[in-house]
């Protein structure tokens, strides 16, 4: 049973910097949040990661906000708690939200087509036996929202779909519109609402949303979830005045040694280069933007307050549902949702590319972020650091 709070009182909270508070006021162990530095430390040493932070907070108040190494190791800055990080598919919780508030608006609805925004993406084919076949049912918003669509990424198997992924290069599309256009003449991996798929469903979606509010993705965004939050850092490219903060990203190399991941290893690993230091052409929904951990922790508080006007309650627990037709992965509207670690209850969430990842426990009134910034590859590297930070809080809490 989800408990989702829908006090007024977080709209005033939002306007103001997230406020923090003694650790024993919200049944934390001071000594054993403490401990988590040392341990991440030790990671860093171990050059596990350059740096990172994690926060975890409790009924609205910060009780541990802390960050550990480097955010620029060649230039010797430190990773800081207002660091800029790319959250890459930590985007799609947010672009889901965003698709939810033109569905309570009247303008969009879940069982609509795809197709009825997004002509090309009707009439579609998937891939049987070697042969292309027609799907013979509609694509939805639902589809996409819980990435049943049939869409994928290319970069993830090596099955016949997504070598054809690969090949189209949807990687290096223009804009948003562009991808689309490309993805409307490549076969689905699947019927829609078969199974689950991780793929372009929220980059699609993002286009959907474009369509339907006469609006660029990143002025809706801005407009109607990072303004009205106080999420000031967050984008699809960093301003100039915020630039210094932002950190820079790391790749594994041939020896698992930590090398900074320039342009061209994120080609030669057939991912897109995303460029934060000027305005971006492709407004990912999927995995193109940048944030911090304080403005994450306004975007995952105002879930776990019942939407705070900017979606209502009601929306909030539909979409931190399970909708999936087979039993794993469990995932709701842009969130994957897993047990919590030892205890009763679920958490709501989803991570980025480069190793960040926020959790929402409705059960406990708690948010949890973790960021560090690896990609391309170190997948299971950045899946025990986010892995031991989880434990290691949850170990920490009194009750």
């Amino acid at each position: 049973m989800l408990k989702l709070k829908t006090a007024s009182f977080l709209l005033v909270f939002l306007t103001a910097a997230a406020p923090n508070i003694s650790p024993e006021n919200v049944s934390f162990d001071p000594e054993k949040l403490a401990a988590i530095d040392e341990v991440m430390r030790q990671r860093i040493a171990e050059e596990r990661m350059i740096g990172g932070f994690g926060l975890a907070a409790r009924r609205g108040k910060i009780a541990y906000f802390e960050a550990w190494g480097q955010r620029d190791r060649e230039a010797g800055l430190p990773m800081k708690v207002d660091t800029i990080v790319r959250i890459f598919s930590m985007s799609k919780p947010i672009v889901s939200v965003a698709a939810m508030i033109l569905v309570e608006e009247g303008k969009l609805s879940l069982d609509d087509p795809v197709s009825k925004y997004l002509p090309q993406l009707g009439g579609l084919d998937v891939l049987e036996d070697g042969k292309r076949v027609a799907v013979g049912r509609d694509m939805t918003i639902r589809h996409l929202l819980t990435h049943t669509s049939g869409l994928t990424y290319g970069f993830f198997a090596d099955d016949p779909v997504d070598v054809l992924y690969r090949k189209a290069e949807t990687h290096k599309t223009k804009d948003i519109a562009a991808l689309v256009d490309v993805l409307a003449g490549l076969p689905l991996k699947h019927r829609p609402g078969e199974r689950w798929n991780y793929g372009y469903s929220t980059d699609v979606l993002g286009r959907v949303i474009e369509v339907v509010s006469g609006r660029p993705l990143d002025r809706y965004l801005e407009q109607r979830i990072f303004k009205p939050l106080g999420m000031h850092a967050t984008g699809f490219y960093v301003r100039r005045e915020n630039l210094p903060r932002l950190a820079k990203i790391y790749t594994p190399d041939a020896n698992d040694s930590l090398t900074h991941a320039d342009a061209e290893a994120l080609s030669a690993a057939g991912r897109r280069n995303r460029d934060f230091t000027r305005p971006a052409t492709f407004l990912s929904g999927g995995g193109g933007l940048a944030s911090t951990g304080e403005d994450y922790f306004r975007f995952a508080q105002m879930l776990l307050n019942g939407g705070a006007g900017i979606v209502t309650g009601e929306t909030v627990a539909l979409m931190l549902k399970n909708h999936q037709p087979q039993p794993e992965p469990k995932f709701g509207f842009g969130f994957g949702i897993d047990p919590v670690p030892g205890r009763s209850g679920n958490l709501y969430g989803w991570g980025g590319a480069a190793g960040t990842r926020f959790w929402l426990d409705p059960e406990r009134e708690m948010v949890v972020i973790f960021a560090t910034q690896l990609y391309p590859g170190g997948g299971k590297r950045k899946a025990a650091l986010r892995g031991e930070f989880l434990k290691m809080v949850y170990e920490s809490l009194k009750d």
